[in-house]
């Protein structure tokens, strides 16, 4: 069965313990009340119907070291 993002954070939500949904709560309650927390500066100029989501997203991730895992050979296949 494959599960779209919005169901697959609905179902993590339903099975976090009772502090952790608590700390969210709260986290995303600060994060209403401060709709420009994002300097001008690190916004992305992404553009399009979800530019302000995405913006905000990388923004708050732009200083933020991404650690790529080791890439593993592919199998081998049959040919068809």
């Amino acid at each position: 069965m494959i599960m779209s993002t919005r169901e697959l954070l609905i179902e993590e939500i339903n099975h976090a313990p009772e502090d952790v949904l608590q700390q969210l709560l709260r986290y995303l309650q600060i994060e209403l009340k401060q709709p420009n927390s994002i300097p001008q500066s690190m916004r992305p100029t992404t553009t399009g119907s979800y530019a302000d989501y995405w913006n905000q997203f990388i923004g708050v991730f732009a200083d933020e070291e991404w650690e790529r895992p080791p890439q593993t050979l592919l199998e081998q296949r049959e040919e068809w």
